[in-house]
């Protein structure tokens, strides 16, 4: 009877599971840029740290294409 139960809790979260991890990759960003960028400009030199931000997404990015 367990084994029937977990089987089937599997099947169905396996299909939810993309987007989940989505979501929370989603969330993930946000809670990191609404943390960094006010606090990076605050300091000053708020070209620099947008610039570096979005060279990090950018590179991040080339980096999954890339890899898989």
């Amino acid at each position: 009877m367990g084994a029937a139960v977990g089987y089937g809790f599997v099947q169905i979260t396996e299909s939810v599971l993309p987007w989940t991890l989505a979501a929370s990759g989603g969330m993930m960003l946000y809670v990191i840029s609404h943390e960094m960028i006010p606090e990076s400009h605050s300091r000053g030199n708020a070209k620099h740290a947008t610039g570096g931000l979005m060279i990090g997404f950018a590179l991040m990015l080339i980096l999954d294409i890339a890899l898989g």
